[in-house]
């Protein structure tokens, strides 16, 4: 039987068991950038530096390279980013592609 991790964001299926993936394979790999995109620096208490950086008051264009660094860091996953503006709308993008 493969290792498996519970799947991102926590969910049980319709039998009331907790979703899996298979650890290492794709969906794991992109399940834990997820856990660590969603947890901001100091959020953790038994793991303060934990997650990414908070970027709420970050000046444009955005440093998206403390981002890159925690999720390679805390997801062990190669990845790359990139920011584009939202046509019509205040707000920007980040994309996040893993290796």
């Amino acid at each position: 039987m493969e290792p498996v991790h519970l799947a991102s964001p926590f969910a049980f299926n319709a039998r009331g068991v907790a979703n899996t993936v298979v650890q290492d394979s794709e969906a794991d790999r992109r399940d834990r950038a997820y856990n660590v995109c969603v947890c901001i620096e100091g959020e953790r208490e038994d793991n303060p530096p934990f997650g990414i950086p908070d970027l709420t008051f970050a000046s444009l264009p955005l440093n998206l390279r403390p981002l890159q660094t925690a999720i390679e860091r805390w997801a062990e996953v190669p990845v790359t980013a990139s920011e584009a503006e939202e046509a019509y709308v205040a707000a920007r993008r980040v994309t996040i592609e893993i290796g």
